[in-house]
């Protein structure tokens, strides 16, 4: 162990340690030189005190430097890392080209930032959608002119509604009622002539006045009479079945028209509906060919995300081995300078080395 050689100059190199270590002579700033302390009339033991003290403070300074400097480079190490992690993780869709379309993405050249995506028809998918919108405005005129074509149904709907209506009007009883009343009035004149007929018989026959007992409570009358009114009897019997059965089958009736109607309504919507079925076709297929056309940009798009993802796992893992590798450079073992730690272990006056130093000027300033 070396001690000072050179006292004359109290900023002379000082040697601590076997190897040349010397002091940073900016110690010069911090304290005045030892003859303009001596001057001030400090003890030795204050003047000891004081260079202990400034060794201290210039540890602790150096210390600083070393932790800032170290502190820095941890910085530009996480600044790295985060730049090239954005830049791993930057959406970078890929142009794609199939057989119906070409996809296209623009980027602006300073910040790599997606500007515009777009996608181009195949010049036969272009052609073949230009046929069907050809086709399709077809059939819109087609399906403009619909209501007119389909307007006989509409108008024969309407009549059948009406008629049928009519028969629903009247009740069964109704229509059984008018229906005897009006076959009543059709055989009446039959029945006069058949009667005025019989009568003449019987006068031409001198049997006119003849009448024979029917039995019971009925009245007694010629055989002739009797088959008459029988048969009349019969005859009205079959009528008013007839009649019953009218009624009903009028009320049937006028259902069955109303449900022709309604038929008939709905076949005119229906038609209307399906004069629409050639321009949705066509149209259709034209959204067709936009979708196939659109799968490059799909596509392309979606190996983008891929690679984003990718990359954003990539440049998680570097941050975390940033992260890593900043708490090792900055942690106490990789910022501790030897010559600060030195500075200080001099200027501790409990420390053995410090004591040394202390007995050193004691000795030399008194």
């Amino acid at each position: 162990m070396k001690t000072a050689t050179n006292f004359a100059d109290p900023l002379s190199p000082l040697t601590i340690c076997k190897f040349d270590c010397p002091l940073p002579r900016t110690l010069s700033t911090v304290i005045p030189p030892i003859a303009d302390l001596l001057k001030t009339g400090l003890t030795a033991a204050q003047i000891a005190q004081l260079l202990s003290s400034t060794a201290q403070t210039a540890g602790g300074l150096l210390q600083q430097q070393t932790s800032r400097e170290a502190a820095q480079a941890a910085q530009a190490m996480i600044d790295r890392e985060t730049t090239a992690a954005k830049q791993a993780a930057q959406f970078r869709p890929i142009g794609m080209t199939t057989r119906f379309g070409t996809s296209e993405f623009k980027f602006d050249p300073v910040t790599g930032q997606l500007t515009s995506a777009g996608y181009t028809l195949s010049p036969e998918a272009k052609a073949q959608q230009d046929r069907f919108m050809a086709l399709s405005n077809v059939g819109l005129t087609q399906a403009e002119q619909a209501p007119t074509q389909f307007a006989p149904l509409q108008t024969g709907a309407t009549t059948l509604f009406n008629l049928g209506n009519k028969y629903l009007a009247q009740t069964p009883e109704d229509v059984a009622r008018n229906y005897l009343a009006q076959q009543m009035s059709l055989l009446q004149p039959g029945r006069e002539l058949e009667f005025a007929n019989l009568q003449t018989k019987l006068r031409n026959q001198g049997r006119l006045g003849l009448s024979v007992a029917q039995g019971g409570t009925m009245g007694a009358t010629t055989p002739e009479l009797q088959a008459l009114y029988n048969a009349r009897a019969r005859q009205e019997a079959e009528l008013a079945a007839n009649a019953q059965q009218l009624g009903q089958r009028d009320v049937l009736f006028g259902s069955s028209l109303l449900g022709q109607g309604a038929q008939t309504m709905g076949n005119y919507y229906g038609g209307q509906q399906a004069s629409y079925a050639p321009f949705t076709t066509a149209f259709g297929q034209v959204q067709n060919l936009e979708q196939l056309a659109q799968q490059p940009l799909q596509m392309g798009a979606a190996l983008g995300q891929q690679a984003s993802q990718a990359g954003a796992r990539v440049g998680q893992l570097g941050l975390q081995g940033a992260g890593q590798s900043v708490a090792l450079a900055t942690g106490a073992d990789a910022t501790r300078s030897l010559g600060a730690q030195s500075l200080i272990a001099a200027g501790n006056p409990n420390a053995m080395f410090g004591q040394s130093l202390g007995n050193v000027f004691g000795g030399l300033f008194s």
